[in-house]
């Protein structure tokens, strides 16, 4: 699946030099000018030591000041991320869809106030109100999805299922993101152009705004070009390795998601887009218009920043890819930001917060290693039986699949041991209460429940049901919990205390996050369970022959561990943040 709309609100303002002027023109991959770029290049060119990939783009009234690509675009071959390098843009596609509408409209072959069923035959009653503006905002009522982005189906038969289905309210009543909207408009463009969808969109959008490395099918992709996705450990490939149908992805995921570009080709596009040379001025400006309660005008997010300004941005994602346009007319500034690996996400967060002028906690710098790393590499084995391997990765070393009691360790660190009698007690409500639940006993659960905000009880265990289910069907036999350690976190501006807690199956184990807030009596609860963004991949830079740092670009934290040797000044042994050692495994690799 792809990503709702996120933007980087507040994260991006600079003044724009007052020159007018517009260009269309990429400056070279590689291109680093001025202040503002320096500060940026350094802070990805460190990041890099820590897995980091992905290209950006910085533009300040047209002139690109930053193009430059960081990092592995396929870990296996060692082929580095450059310019060219082509990336999932998940639901930036979007914005392609509805530039493609509008373009429509422009000719006057349809208008965005008609209703589907001039378009489609047999349109149930509730639908009928739907029309063209409601699938461009997200307010025709439509669930999100209906399938997998890669699961197979056509134009045709999905739109059989769509208008079948139950919506979710009144057309124009409320914001209910949609790709399955999306995928309904692509389906008119083809009916009213008489084309496929992205032959229209090629000749129509791609061409007129001067790309030459966007689409599906149209392009020939050459193998190389295109970045393996990963998140974490977990590998996904490229799209093109995925089920496609003859001509392009299953309508699942098609005119929602899923094209395919560069970063320079995007910039090209935004460029295009906000500059007059894609669709007319009247239409341009009902794209970014936001409906009234909503902020989202035609494929694009429309906000007001806190400073008053206005940023129109949209970004995607499959889980894995995760790519980002954001443009600022009041500053003629745009940002292109695509990744290979979702847990680089934070990555936007730390741009936005450099261009503002922000002091951000520098990520540690590090030196190329004056050693050999084979000695390190090799299986590694804690006391309580966990296992995982360190593997040499060019000048660092790499976790991967790495146990939750490991991840707990470097992500964690060591406990407060002046809140041990009060954690303990903590500790053991949540083992016991997740522990039940795993057995398919919700007693605990819903005694333990409680929240600031109203949830529905019910409504959760149903949910938990089906998660716990999926995982023992998936993993076998229940086996147990183990707490993993607990970190203060934001909750609704609150600080509050999240505890991590591994729920172990006969196959492998998922890993919960328990928010804890005490109530107005003081009674310790289990307020809220949910699934944890839990990393498995930790990439060490040597610091000493002894010392290796780790950095993780979300939370903006690193950590240290230790390899110990043995008399022979062979690696014997890590030990890790909390005092968690692991003993590296006879052998070697």
């Amino acid at each position: 699946m792809h990503s709702r709309l996120a933007t980087i609100g507040a994260l991006i303002s600079i003044a724009a030099a007052s020159s007018s002027r517009s260009q269309d023109i990429v400056a070279p991959d590689g291109t680093a000018r001025g202040d503002l770029a320096s500060r940026i290049d350094l802070h990805l060119t460190r990041a890099e030591r820590f897995g980091f990939a992905g290209v950006v783009i910085v533009a300040q009234n047209g002139d690109v000041v930053l193009h430059k690509g960081y990092g592995l675009a396929n870990r296996e071959t060692g082929e580095r991320v450059t310019g060219s390098t082509v990336f999932d843009i998940g639901s930036i596609t979007k914005p392609f869809t509805a530039a493609a509408v509008l373009k429509l409209e422009d000719e006057g072959k349809l208008h965005v106030t008609d209703p589907i069923d001039r378009y489609f035959d047999n349109v149930p009653a509730d639908k009928k109100a739907i029309t063209i503006h409601h699938l461009l905002t997200h307010t025709a009522g439509l669930q999100d999805g209906f399938g997998g982005d890669y699961d197979l189906i056509s134009r045709d038969s999905l739109m059989r299922v769509i208008l079948s289905s139950k919506l979710q309210g009144a057309p124009g009543s409320k914001y209910e993101y949609s790709n399955a909207g999306y995928s309904v408009l692509g389906a008119i463009i083809e009916k009213v152009s008489g084309q496929p969808y992205e032959q229209y969109l090629r000749d129509h959008v791609i061409k007129p705004a001067g790309l030459t490395s966007t689409g599906y099918r149209s392009v020939d992709w050459k193998a190389k070009s295109l970045a393996i996705g990963y998140r974490g450990s977990s590998r996904f490939g490229t799209p093109l390795d995925k089920q496609w149908l003859d001509d392009g992805p299953s309508w699942h995921l098609r005119a929602n998601g899923g094209l395919l570009s560069t970063a320079a080709d995007l910039y090209r596009f935004v460029s295009g887009f906000h500059n007059g040379r894609i669709v007319s001025a009247a239409s341009y400006k009902k794209a970014i218009t936001p409906q009234a309660g909503f902020s989202y005008g035609y494929g694009w997010g429309v906000s007001k920043m806190p400073n008053g300004k206005t940023q129109i941005s949209h970004n995607g994602s499959n889980g894995y890819f995760y790519a980002l346009a954001t443009y600022l007319p009041d500053d003629k500034v745009t940002v292109i930001f695509l990744t290979n690996d979702q847990a680089n996400r934070g990555i936007e967060r730390d741009i936005g917060e450099i261009v503002m002028g922000r002091k951000l906690e520098e990520i540690p710098a590090v030196a190329s290693a004056a050693f050999s790393l084979d000695d390190y590499a090799g299986g590694y084995r804690t006391p309580s039986g966990a296992e995982f391997e360190v593997r040499k990765s060019g000048q660092s070393l790499e976790i991967t699949r790495a146990p939750a009691e490991v991840v707990a360790s470097i992500t964690l660190g060591a406990r407060d041991s002046s809140q041990a009698r009060l954690r303990h007690r903590a500790d053991s409500i949540i083992a016991q209460t997740v522990g039940a639940m795993a057995s398919d006993d919700y007693a605990m659960y819903r005694d333990n429940f409680w929240s600031y905000r109203d949830y529905r009880i019910d409504g959760e265990i149903e949910f938990w049901k089906e998660v716990l289910n999926d995982w023992r069907d998936t993993y076998g036999n229940y086996l147990g919990t183990q707490v993993l350690g607990t970190a203060r976190t934001n909750s609704d501006d609150v600080q509050i205390d999240a505890t991590y807690v591994a729920v172990k199956y006969a196959k492998g184990e998922r890993v919960l996050r328990v928010l804890e807030p005490v109530s107005p009596t003081g009674k310790f609860f289990v307020a809220t369970v949910s699934l944890a963004q839990w990393p498995s991949r930790f990439v060490l830079a040597p610091r000493s022959r002894s010392e290796f740092i780790t950095y993780n670009i979300e939370q903006r934290k690193s950590a240290a561990m230790t390899f110990v040797f043995d008399d022979a000044g062979k690696v014997k042994a890590i030990a890790m943040p909390d005092g968690l050692r692991a003993k590296k495994s006879q052998g070697g690799q």
